[in-house]
């Protein structure tokens, strides 16, 4: 009996104590010896009948029963288990803050845990081993629900399978950390409660290469709220967003190898609408985000600030583009390289773009709304055609009336590449309540 105490084996009751959840099911029969006689007892089939309610009472793996303690009612009268939470015998089971439970790998039995009515708590964590399998059964209600961090490192068929078309949710504060191959699609993007487009803005999902091979991720069609790349490992881990039936949306920011070592993500997406980020873009140092070559991706549009301490690269033979469309304020900046093919504004009227650094645009600048403004810094448009480099600002007239938009405050360069041409310079005054004042 490992993991057990055995008392009383002389005498006429044998007590066994300890973690009994590994002997669930067993047959037993007892042998009683008396000198050169035996004798032998009917089998019986031992059960454990737990209170239905479980919750972690320290870290711990899942099949010892040490971990867990369970109540009758799930508010009181909380007792160290007998056994570990199963289907079949619990009705509630709560990872609690502080608390890291793993799944490990059985190869006795498969999958290595069945549940229903999982709740990761505000501080806890499940953690998922490569070789272990988690099974949501279908119940009444969130079957899954994340307020903690699940940490997922399953491979190929390992992982979270949801059965029965069984659903989980993604708190506000939680956080997934999906380090394994996985699947993505067909399990978090499908089974989420209300549709992935539903996912949280303000919580967590992180892809992090901790050992040789890269996480399973998805982007066709796929939502995200704020979207880490990370690795751990050695460095240099390359992400690649595929696809071309659907676009890519990340609710939150998207932060490119600003944690951990340098990553570099490959847009290969090229759905005829960019990748969406409705908040901030972060690339840290050595890291990249770019559109990849084969195949072209189309772009990525972006509602908040970008900051960039690596490569930005928005231009792979001569394609790409980069869409600024947040109603308030933007800014550009970092110590970065920044290589954008085309720029578009495509913002609120007169709502702000504010560069931090300089930045070239190598083919066109479009206005549909919105202003620049460069500060101390430049921004140059280096394609030197006078009539499609730069569009959507309003022609000069005789009246001088103008909307006060879709203009540069500050420092504008422009190529001169056709002589005896005319060159308009979308430039606006400094002062606040700016009005249009275009060069020539």
């Amino acid at each position: 009996f490992p993991l057990c105490t055995v008392t009383g084996a002389t005498t006429s009751h044998l007590i066994v104590s300890g973690d009994l959840s590994q002997f669930d099911n067993y047959q037993f029969y007892c042998k009683v010896i008396k000198s050169t006689c035996s004798e032998y007892s009917n089998v019986a089939r031992f059960k454990i009948q737990p209170d239905p309610y479980f919750r972690s009472k320290q870290s711990g793996d899942w099949r010892l029963a040490s971990t867990w303690e369970t109540s009758p009612n799930g508010s009181d009268s909380w007792s160290p288990a007998c056994t570990f939470p199963w289907d079949s015998n619990s009705v509630s089971v709560e990872i609690m803050n502080g608390h890291q439970v793993k799944i490990t790998d059985n190869i006795l039995i498969s999958p290595d845990v069945k549940i229903d009515q999982l709740k990761i708590l505000t501080g806890g964590q499940l953690k998922i081993e490569t070789k272990a399998r988690l099974d949501i059964n279908d119940g009444i209600g969130t079957d899954l629900l994340v307020q903690g961090t699940l940490f997922d490192r399953g491979n190929s068929s390992y992982g979270i399978t949801f059965l029965n078309d069984a659903k989980w949710k993604l708190d506000t504060n939680g956080t997934i950390i999906k380090t394994g191959t996985s699947a993505v699609v067909g399990t978090y993007k499908d089974q989420f409660e209300g549709g992935i487009s539903t996912i949280p803005a303000s919580a967590n999902w992180i892809y992090r290469k901790d050992t040789l091979a890269l996480p399973n991720i998805a982007a066709s069609g796929m939502f995200y709220p704020n979207l880490y790349f990370e690795d751990v490992y050695t460095g240099g881990a390359s992400y690649v967003l595929t696809g071309s039936g659907d676009f890519m949306t990340v609710k939150g920011s998207l932060f490119v190898g600003d944690t951990g070592l340098a990553v570099t993500v490959s847009n290969n997406n090229t759905f005829s609408t960019p990748m969406k980020v409705l908040k901030n873009v972060s690339v840290g140092e050595n890291s990249t985000y770019r559109i990849a070559l084969t195949p072209i991706g189309k772009g990525i549009e972006v509602g908040g600030n970008i900051k960039n301490d690596g490569t930005f690269d928005i231009n792979q033979t001569s394609s790409g583009l980069l869409r600024l469309n947040g109603n308030v304020t933007q800014t550009i900046s970092g110590i970065g390289v920044f290589d954008i093919w085309n720029m578009e504004l495509d913002k609120t009227a007169q709502s702000l773009v504010i560069l931090d650094t300089n930045i070239e645009v190598k083919n066109q600048l479009s206005f549909s709304g919105g202003i620049i403004n460069t500060q101390t810094n430049i921004l140059n448009v280096s394609n030197g055609d006078p009539i499609s480099a730069i569009i959507g600002f309003e022609i000069p007239n005789d009246s001088g009336v103008y909307s006060d938009d879709n203009y540069v405050i500050g420092k504008h360069r422009r190529s001169i590449g056709i002589p005896n041409n005319i060159y308009t310079f979308p430039v606006g005054d400094t002062v606040t309540k700016m009005g249009y004042n275009q060069a020539r």
